[in-house]
Protein backbone atom coordinates (compact mmCIF):
# COMPACT_ATOMS: atom_id res chain seq x y z
CA UNK A 1 0.00 0.00 0.00
CA UNK A 2 1.43 3.09 -1.15
CA UNK A 3 0.33 5.59 1.17
CA UNK A 4 -1.33 3.50 4.72
CA UNK A 5 -2.27 7.30 6.27
CA UNK A 6 -5.59 6.89 3.73
CA UNK A 7 -6.56 4.11 6.52
CA UNK A 8 -5.39 5.30 9.73
CA UNK A 9 -6.44 9.18 9.39
CA UNK A 10 -9.99 7.74 9.95
CA UNK A 11 -9.31 5.52 12.75
CA UNK A 12 -7.03 7.92 14.32
CA UNK A 13 -10.04 10.56 14.78
CA UNK A 14 -12.68 8.31 16.22
CA UNK A 15 -9.91 7.18 18.68
CA UNK A 16 -9.89 11.03 19.51
CA UNK A 17 -13.04 11.14 19.23
CA UNK A 18 -14.08 8.47 21.86
CA UNK A 19 -11.19 9.87 24.07
CA UNK A 20 -12.53 13.46 24.13
CA UNK A 21 -16.13 12.19 24.96
CA UNK A 22 -14.38 10.08 28.35
CA UNK A 23 -11.99 12.68 29.16
CA UNK A 24 -15.73 14.94 28.98
CA UNK A 25 -17.42 12.81 31.29
CA UNK A 26 -14.02 12.56 34.00
CA UNK A 27 -14.23 16.35 34.15
CA UNK A 28 -17.82 16.93 34.38
CA UNK A 29 -19.28 15.32 37.48
CA UNK A 30 -18.50 17.27 40.38
CA UNK A 31 -21.17 17.84 42.34
CA UNK A 32 -19.34 17.94 46.33
CA UNK A 33 -21.15 17.58 49.58
CA UNK A 34 -19.45 19.90 52.10
CA UNK A 35 -18.84 18.96 56.20
CA UNK A 36 -21.97 21.79 56.94
CA UNK A 37 -24.14 19.70 54.97
CA UNK A 38 -24.51 22.11 52.08
CA UNK A 39 -23.98 20.31 48.58
CA UNK A 40 -22.69 22.13 45.24
CA UNK A 41 -24.22 21.27 41.88
CA UNK A 42 -22.39 19.24 39.30
CA UNK A 43 -22.92 19.01 35.94
CA UNK A 44 -23.59 15.32 35.29
CA UNK A 45 -26.37 16.02 33.11
CA UNK A 46 -24.90 18.42 30.97
CA UNK A 47 -24.00 17.19 27.25
CA UNK A 48 -20.16 17.08 26.44
CA UNK A 49 -18.89 20.32 25.29
CA UNK A 50 -15.39 19.38 24.09
CA UNK A 51 -14.92 18.06 20.69
CA UNK A 52 -12.45 16.01 18.53
CA UNK A 53 -9.68 18.83 18.19
CA UNK A 54 -9.58 20.08 21.73
CA UNK A 55 -8.77 16.54 23.05
CA UNK A 56 -5.68 16.71 24.52
CA UNK A 57 -6.38 19.72 26.54
CA UNK A 58 -9.18 17.78 28.00
CA UNK A 59 -6.50 15.19 28.93
CA UNK A 60 -4.37 17.60 30.80
CA UNK A 61 -7.67 18.69 32.75
CA UNK A 62 -8.54 15.00 33.36
CA UNK A 63 -5.28 14.43 34.82
CA UNK A 64 -5.22 18.27 36.53
CA UNK A 65 -8.41 17.37 38.30
CA UNK A 66 -7.42 13.83 39.31
CA UNK A 67 -4.61 15.55 41.39
CA UNK A 68 -7.22 18.36 42.48
CA UNK A 69 -9.06 14.90 44.06
CA UNK A 70 -5.81 13.73 45.91
CA UNK A 71 -4.97 17.11 47.13
CA UNK A 72 -8.41 17.28 48.87
CA UNK A 73 -8.32 13.68 50.55
CA UNK A 74 -5.12 14.71 51.76
CA UNK A 75 -6.32 18.08 53.57
CA UNK A 76 -3.75 19.92 51.01
CA UNK A 77 -6.17 22.32 50.20
CA UNK A 78 -3.84 24.78 48.88
CA UNK A 79 -1.62 22.50 46.96
CA UNK A 80 -5.87 21.66 45.37
CA UNK A 81 -6.01 24.97 45.03
CA UNK A 82 -2.94 25.39 42.89
CA UNK A 83 -4.21 22.48 40.71
CA UNK A 84 -7.38 23.85 39.95
CA UNK A 85 -6.13 27.40 38.94
CA UNK A 86 -3.66 25.53 36.32
CA UNK A 87 -6.95 23.57 35.25
CA UNK A 88 -8.89 26.47 34.56
CA UNK A 89 -6.13 28.36 33.27
CA UNK A 90 -6.15 25.16 30.31
CA UNK A 91 -10.33 24.76 30.39
CA UNK A 92 -11.51 28.25 30.94
CA UNK A 93 -14.72 27.80 29.24
CA UNK A 94 -15.38 24.47 31.37
CA UNK A 95 -17.85 24.88 34.35
CA UNK A 96 -17.08 22.11 36.21
CA UNK A 97 -13.83 23.32 36.55
CA UNK A 98 -14.75 26.77 37.45
CA UNK A 99 -17.22 25.28 40.07
CA UNK A 100 -14.54 23.24 41.53
CA UNK A 101 -12.15 26.16 42.26
CA UNK A 102 -15.02 28.39 43.44
CA UNK A 103 -15.86 25.30 45.99
CA UNK A 104 -12.09 25.03 47.31
CA UNK A 105 -12.37 28.56 47.48
CA UNK A 106 -15.61 28.92 49.68
CA UNK A 107 -15.88 25.96 51.35
CA UNK A 108 -12.27 23.83 52.05
CA UNK A 109 -10.54 27.09 52.60
CA UNK A 110 -12.23 29.35 54.54
CA UNK A 111 -12.70 25.94 56.89
CA UNK A 112 -9.31 26.29 57.82
CA UNK A 113 -9.02 29.68 58.40
CA UNK A 114 -9.12 31.20 61.49
CA UNK A 115 -9.22 35.21 60.45
CA UNK A 116 -12.71 36.30 59.48
CA UNK A 117 -11.23 38.84 56.85
CA UNK A 118 -8.63 36.13 55.55
CA UNK A 119 -12.28 33.76 55.21
CA UNK A 120 -13.82 36.89 53.79
CA UNK A 121 -11.27 37.31 51.25
CA UNK A 122 -11.62 33.41 50.31
CA UNK A 123 -14.98 33.24 50.04
CA UNK A 124 -15.25 36.39 47.68
CA UNK A 125 -12.67 34.95 45.50
CA UNK A 126 -15.04 32.04 44.66
CA UNK A 127 -18.16 34.02 44.54
CA UNK A 128 -15.97 36.57 41.75
CA UNK A 129 -15.49 32.67 40.19
CA UNK A 130 -18.81 31.86 39.65
CA UNK A 131 -19.87 35.43 38.33
CA UNK A 132 -16.32 35.66 35.69
CA UNK A 133 -18.06 32.13 34.65
CA UNK A 134 -21.63 33.29 34.57
CA UNK A 135 -20.08 36.61 32.40
CA UNK A 136 -19.13 33.81 30.24
CA UNK A 137 -22.43 32.54 29.80
CA UNK A 138 -25.18 33.78 31.36
CA UNK A 139 -27.28 30.54 30.37
CA UNK A 140 -25.28 28.04 32.21
CA UNK A 141 -27.96 27.08 34.71
CA UNK A 142 -25.45 25.47 36.67
CA UNK A 143 -23.25 28.34 38.00
CA UNK A 144 -26.44 30.26 38.69
CA UNK A 145 -27.46 27.26 41.10
CA UNK A 146 -23.51 26.99 42.43
CA UNK A 147 -23.70 31.03 43.09
CA UNK A 148 -27.23 30.85 44.57
CA UNK A 149 -25.75 27.91 46.77
CA UNK A 150 -22.86 29.64 47.61
CA UNK A 151 -24.15 33.11 49.02
CA UNK A 152 -26.85 31.47 50.85
CA UNK A 153 -24.56 28.70 52.57
CA UNK A 154 -21.37 31.17 53.00
CA UNK A 155 -23.90 33.63 54.65
CA UNK A 156 -25.46 31.08 57.14
CA UNK A 157 -22.48 29.78 58.12
CA UNK A 158 -20.14 33.20 58.33
CA UNK A 159 -22.06 35.99 59.83
CA UNK A 160 -18.65 38.26 58.37
CA UNK A 161 -20.04 37.50 55.03
CA UNK A 162 -23.52 38.13 55.51
CA UNK A 163 -22.33 41.91 56.71
CA UNK A 164 -20.20 42.14 53.89
CA UNK A 165 -22.32 41.32 51.43
CA UNK A 166 -25.49 43.67 53.04
CA UNK A 167 -23.23 46.56 52.83
CA UNK A 168 -22.02 46.06 49.23
CA UNK A 169 -25.29 44.82 48.03
CA UNK A 170 -28.18 46.40 50.09
CA UNK A 171 -29.60 42.84 49.93
CA UNK A 172 -29.32 39.84 52.23
CA UNK A 173 -27.69 36.62 50.84
CA UNK A 174 -30.50 35.00 51.41
CA UNK A 175 -32.74 37.49 48.57
CA UNK A 176 -29.62 37.23 46.44
CA UNK A 177 -29.42 33.54 46.32
CA UNK A 178 -33.14 32.85 45.41
CA UNK A 179 -32.63 35.31 42.78
CA UNK A 180 -29.64 33.15 41.47
CA UNK A 181 -31.58 29.98 42.01
CA UNK A 182 -34.74 31.02 39.71
CA UNK A 183 -32.17 32.57 37.10
CA UNK A 184 -30.64 29.14 37.06
CA UNK A 185 -33.98 27.29 36.89
CA UNK A 186 -35.11 29.76 34.29
CA UNK A 187 -31.43 28.87 32.16
CA UNK A 188 -32.00 25.01 33.06
CA UNK A 189 -33.11 22.52 29.92
CA UNK A 190 -32.48 19.13 30.47
CA UNK A 191 -31.32 19.57 34.06
CA UNK A 192 -34.00 19.41 36.79
CA UNK A 193 -31.89 19.88 39.58
CA UNK A 194 -32.04 24.06 39.54
CA UNK A 195 -35.30 24.44 39.42
CA UNK A 196 -35.58 22.56 42.37
CA UNK A 197 -33.16 23.91 44.34
CA UNK A 198 -34.74 27.33 43.54
CA UNK A 199 -38.48 25.59 44.79
CA UNK A 200 -36.89 24.69 47.85
CA UNK A 201 -35.25 28.48 48.48
CA UNK A 202 -38.31 30.68 47.48
CA UNK A 203 -40.17 28.51 50.05
CA UNK A 204 -37.42 29.58 52.80
CA UNK A 205 -37.86 33.37 51.40
CA UNK A 206 -41.67 33.00 51.47
CA UNK A 207 -41.24 31.70 54.78
CA UNK A 208 -39.16 34.31 56.03
CA UNK A 209 -41.10 36.98 54.41
CA UNK A 210 -44.09 35.70 55.38
CA UNK A 211 -43.01 35.09 59.44
CA UNK A 212 -41.76 38.74 59.48
CA UNK A 213 -45.16 40.14 58.02
CA UNK A 214 -47.00 38.64 60.66
CA UNK A 215 -45.19 40.34 62.60
CA UNK A 216 -45.61 43.61 61.80
CA UNK A 217 -44.29 43.95 58.28
CA UNK A 218 -47.13 43.84 56.02
CA UNK A 219 -45.67 44.77 53.22
CA UNK A 220 -43.64 41.92 53.12
CA UNK A 221 -46.98 39.82 52.70
CA UNK A 222 -46.57 40.58 48.79
CA UNK A 223 -43.21 39.16 48.74
CA UNK A 224 -44.18 35.76 50.13
CA UNK A 225 -47.15 35.52 48.22
CA UNK A 226 -45.08 36.08 45.22
CA UNK A 227 -42.35 33.85 46.52
CA UNK A 228 -44.76 31.09 46.72
CA UNK A 229 -46.83 31.55 43.45
CA UNK A 230 -43.34 31.23 41.60
CA UNK A 231 -42.26 27.87 43.55
CA UNK A 232 -45.72 26.54 42.72
CA UNK A 233 -45.25 27.40 38.69
CA UNK A 234 -41.56 25.59 38.92
CA UNK A 235 -42.89 22.02 40.72
CA UNK A 236 -45.80 21.98 38.39
CA UNK A 237 -43.26 22.04 35.75
CA UNK A 238 -41.08 19.89 37.71
CA UNK A 239 -43.82 17.22 37.99
CA UNK A 240 -43.89 17.31 33.87
CA UNK A 241 -40.46 16.80 33.21
CA UNK A 242 -38.72 14.83 36.46
CA UNK A 243 -38.39 11.31 37.26
CA UNK A 244 -38.03 11.48 41.12
CA UNK A 245 -41.11 10.33 43.46
CA UNK A 246 -44.54 12.43 42.44
CA UNK A 247 -45.60 12.07 45.30
CA UNK A 248 -43.02 14.27 47.29
CA UNK A 249 -43.49 16.86 44.80
CA UNK A 250 -46.62 16.53 45.01
CA UNK A 251 -46.46 17.55 48.56
CA UNK A 252 -44.49 20.40 48.10
CA UNK A 253 -47.10 22.28 45.67
CA UNK A 254 -49.59 21.20 48.38
CA UNK A 255 -47.76 23.35 50.86
CA UNK A 256 -46.72 26.13 48.28
CA UNK A 257 -50.69 26.69 47.48
CA UNK A 258 -51.89 26.58 50.57
CA UNK A 259 -49.45 29.20 51.40
CA UNK A 260 -50.65 31.48 48.56
CA UNK A 261 -54.14 31.64 49.85
CA UNK A 262 -53.02 31.84 53.05
CA UNK A 263 -50.84 34.97 52.86
CA UNK A 264 -54.06 36.17 50.43
CA UNK A 265 -56.08 35.49 53.88
CA UNK A 266 -54.28 37.18 55.67
CA UNK A 267 -53.59 40.34 54.00
CA UNK A 268 -57.22 40.46 53.66
CA UNK A 269 -57.49 40.45 57.44
CA UNK A 270 -58.28 37.17 58.57
CA UNK A 271 -56.76 36.14 61.85
CA UNK A 272 -54.94 33.21 62.87
CA UNK A 273 -58.01 32.42 64.80
CA UNK A 274 -59.89 31.82 61.40
CA UNK A 275 -61.10 28.39 60.31
CA UNK A 276 -59.71 28.47 57.16
CA UNK A 277 -56.24 30.06 57.86
CA UNK A 278 -56.09 27.12 60.68
CA UNK A 279 -56.92 24.47 57.72
CA UNK A 280 -54.08 26.05 55.57
CA UNK A 281 -51.63 25.91 58.48
CA UNK A 282 -52.60 22.30 58.86
CA UNK A 283 -51.58 21.65 55.61
CA UNK A 284 -48.36 23.00 55.71
CA UNK A 285 -47.36 21.63 58.94
CA UNK A 286 -48.60 18.24 57.31
CA UNK A 287 -46.79 18.39 53.99
CA UNK A 288 -42.83 19.62 56.42
CA UNK A 289 -43.40 16.50 58.46
CA UNK A 290 -44.33 13.89 56.04
CA UNK A 291 -41.34 14.88 53.74
CA UNK A 292 -38.70 15.56 56.83
CA UNK A 293 -35.65 13.34 55.26
CA UNK A 294 -37.10 12.62 51.73
CA UNK A 295 -34.79 15.44 49.88
CA UNK A 296 -32.11 13.96 51.34
CA UNK A 297 -32.68 10.63 50.53
CA UNK A 298 -33.45 11.24 46.94
CA UNK A 299 -30.53 13.66 46.35
CA UNK A 300 -28.41 9.90 47.23
CA UNK A 301 -29.72 8.23 44.20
Amino acid sequence: MRNPWILMAPAAVLVLAFADRAAERVVRGHGHAHDDEYVTVGDAGARPRLRVLPTLRALVVQLWMVRVDAAIRTGRFHLALRHVREALAIAPDLPSVRIRLADILAYNLPAQEPDPARRLAWIGEGLAVLEDGIERDPFDARLHANRGLLLRSRGDVYPEFEAAFRATTGASTLEAAVDAFVRGAECARGDTLPIRWASIYLESRGDDRLRRARAGDRPLFEGARADYARQADLLRELLVRSRLARSLLERDLAYAEASVELVDRLAAGATEGDERVAELEAVRVTVVEERQGEWGELEGR
